[in-house]
């Protein structure tokens, strides 16, 4: 055997390896000819990858990358971030950064992995990606030695499986991160075969601070009993965790942890009924779940099934990779071949695949053929056709599908189950065989049967309420992904939608109004919020630069460096903000006077976020105030201090045409629900209480009934616009 995993140097003993033999020199002529086999193979590999992959990466600036380009710029600019994840704050950034890609988001990235790329930003985008894939290509002779010394398989059989690997390719085209969670899981595996725990525990608690998966290890160090490499995970994460916090503020992690966190891991981050992505809760979304727009037609209609397998299935998935740990085997080959259980395993439940993701399976596939190949080579040739499988570009997916059709489109799924379980096989079941470790592993399934209730318990009561929106929800002509910030306008209702081409003012009905041309086929800049009244109608469109322009009155001049317009109800007056390093101030304008100077509102210790017009004139906005946390409501008059409103953590006030009702948006257990208040008697009455976001409240002429922007039973801040009566 020629590989070694140790030196003798300061009197340590060799680690012995997993025991494979690669020999340079086979000792049959079928050995050599799988040789050159091999050989032809890494060189096709190469040429395609060099010749094919590589130029269409280093050409084009495509997602991911942007998004983790756009927030590490934006903290090295001092800008505040505490609105980073929202779709459309987001947009306006990239836009006035020119960052050539029609659609940005953040969600569900952590904010400290944007931090790796804080280097770049001097630079361009494309060319900070280009550096980024110098980076990523001289990692992969990291990850390739790397797996050498752990597995003991040749470099030209380990390259091939990495050439070769369709996920790998995408994730250098899309700039994304997952070469590096590789190399850093890689490391830790390799560090801890060495016996070097602190460093297996510092470098798990930095992959997990990139992406939340590796968490899983954490529990791993407790099962193996391996507490120094807990207690250095646990002192690296939360310096990880004080980093981030440092740069980005406080306020951008209470949304991460309230909101990003507990969406994602319902797999309810991005759109849940995307059969493409084959995850097991795509699935269960499909099979149980009704929704208006994206799920019409489920199998079985019960959120209850739903939410008890959305907790039992993942579990029975994951739950052997870590029962089956023999924590008095510390070998390198044990090591290794759990290590790679476990990532299989997080990456079959994951609730939000990619196809880049299973870049993570090189580390897998190489322990699994090492432990396989010589014993049972059958099985090992299982294993390459599984990661073959699963890597497919396509992931497999073979069209659109509702009710039981959906279970024929999760090819992809199916294999991950596949791969995971010829894991288990091979690592047996050794902790069940000692009586002491049967112990500590019985102990542990009971706490997974726990965990298991605990999520079943809460799933159960996620779902009360989640879709009562349904009755009021509006049907959506245009099949926009998002739709957002409705308001009444001539009769007909506006609003802001997510097309292929960014973001577009357009109507929800069928028919839009005779005095406002619309087309979602307009190539231009972003329009991201807007202001009307019967007669009148603002836009902002975003560029380098945010201006603000009349659809009716062409002839008015455009407010450069003005965002978020909002409209008094009389038509009199325009109200906007000016942002600076993330921060707005409110400012007012008189319509009758185009050319008069505008007014400041607010002093630059209030952040505002939105705004809405009293009768009087005055206003009612919502936004962050210094020195405290979470969005508050103020009343703000000319020439005073705003008077701050005991209305608690709330945003997007909406004052009603006729002066009487203030609707808004309250936090409730982490989620923005629908309050109403009676400005004359100060009483305030809950309209929703649901675990979902309804949000941007805007009323109709008769000052009874509101539009909204509404998450319930889709994902996170993928709102469509619901409409409801609310005043008697």
């Amino acid at each position: 055997m020629r590989t070694q995993f140790a030196r003798r140097a300061q009197g340590e003993t060799p680690i012995p390896t997993i025991p494979f033999s690669h020999s340079s020199t086979p000792s049959s002529a079928a050995a050599r000819v799988w040789v050159y086999v091999e050989w032809v193979l890494l060189v096709v590999c190469a040429g395609i990858f060099a010749f094919q992959t590589l130029p269409a990466a280093f050409a084009t600036l495509q997602t991911d990358f942007p998004n983790y380009y756009i927030t590490a710029k934006l903290a090295t600019e001092g800008t505040d971030t505490a609105h980073v994840y929202e779709w459309r704050w987001l947009a306006r950034q990239k836009d006035h950064h020119q960052i050539d890609r029609s659609v940005i988001g953040l969600v569900p990235i952590t904010p400290f992995s944007t931090l790796v790329i804080t280097p770049l930003v001097r630079f361009n985008p494309l060319t900070a990606k280009r550096i980024w894939l110098v980076f990523q290509i001289a990692l992969l002779f990291l990850i390739a030695f790397g797996l050498r010394e752990i597995t003991g398989q040749p470099l030209r059989r380990i390259s091939i499986l990495l050439l070769a690997y369709p996920p790998l390719h995408r994730n250098l085209q899309f700039g994304q991160f997952y070469v590096l969670v590789a190399a850093l899981l890689i490391g830790a595996c390799w560090a801890q075969q060495r016996k070097r725990n602190g460093l297996a525990g510092v470098l798990v608690a930095l992959a997990t601070a990139i992406k939340l998966f590796p968490f899983i290890f954490f529990i791993y160090f407790a099962r193996k009993r391996q507490w120094r490499a807990l207690f250095s995970a646990a002192i690296a994460g939360a310096a990880c965790v004080a980093v981030s916090v440092s740069v980005f503020g406080w306020e951008v992690h209470r949304t991460y942890l309230r909101q990003i966190l507990p969406w994602t891991l319902r797999g309810d981050g991005f759109p849940p009924f995307a059969l493409a992505s084959g995850s097991l809760s795509t699935l269960l979304h499909c099979l149980f779940l009704y929704e208006p727009q994206w799920n019409p037609h489920p199998w079985h209609l019960s959120p209850l099934i739903y939410a008890v397998l959305q907790a039992v299935l993942p579990m029975l998935i994951l739950a052997p990779a870590l029962l089956l740990c023999d924590e008095s085997d510390q070998s390198p080959s044990r090591i290794a071949l759990e290590w790679s259980a476990l990532t299989v395993a997080t990456l079959t439940v994951s609730t939000i695949p990619a196809s880049y993701n299973f870049t993570l399976l090189i580390f897998p596939i190489t322990v699994l053929i090492a432990a396989l190949l010589k014993k049972r080579p059958i099985l090992a040739w299982l294993a390459v056709a599984l990661y073959i499988g699963i890597g497919y570009p396509s992931g497999w997916h073979v069209g659109s599908a509702s009710g039981l059709g959906a279970v024929l489109q999760m090819s992809r799924l199916y294999m991950l189950i596949l791969f995971a379980v010829l894991f288990y096989v091979t690592m047996g079941v050794v902790a069940f065989r000692n009586p002491g470790q049967r112990k500590i592993t019985l102990a542990l399934a009971v706490g997974l049967i726990l965990v298991v209730a605990f999520q079943a318990t809460s799933g159960i009561r996620h779902q009360r309420g989640l879709y009562d929106d349904f009755a009021y929800r509006l049907p959506d002509a245009n099949g926009a992904l998002i739709s957002a910030a409705p308001e009444w306008h001539d009769g007909n209702i506006l609003r802001i939608a997510m097309q292929p081409v960014g973001y577009r003012l357009l109507p929800s009905m069928n028919t839009p109004p005779l005095n406002v041309p619309f087309s979602e086929s307009y190539v231009g800049p972003d329009e991201i919020a807007f202001a009307s009244t019967k007669d009148s109608l603002f836009v902002e469109e975003a560029g380098a630069h945010s201006i603000i322009t009349s659809r009716t009155d062409r002839t008015f001049p455009a407010i450069a460096d003005a965002e978020s317009p909002v409209l008094s109800p009389d038509g009199q007056h325009l109200a906007y903000l000016r942002v600076d390093h993330g921060r707005g101030t409110l400012f007012l304008r008189s319509l009758h006077e185009p050319a008069a100077l505008e007014q400041s509102m607010t002093p630059p210790s209030l952040d505002v976020e939105q705004a809405t017009f009293l009768p009087d004139a005055s206003l009612i906005v919502a936004g962050l105030v210094h020195g405290s946390s979470g969005s508050r409501i103020l009343h703000v008059r000319a020439g005073q201090q705003p008077e701050l409103l005991p209305l608690g953590e709330s945003r997007y006030p909406a004052v009603s045409p006729d002066g009487h009702w203030l609707a808004y948006s309250r936090m409730v257990r982490g989620n923005w629900n629908l309050a109403l208040l009676d400005l004359s008697t100060g009483s305030i009455h809950a309209i929703t209480d649901a675990e979902c976001n309804m949000i941007e409240p805007a009323w109709e002429p008769d000052s009874k009934t509101i539009l909204y922007s509404s998450d319930c039973g889709r994902a996170l801040w993928f709102t469509a616009i619901s409409r409801r009566r609310i005043v008697p």
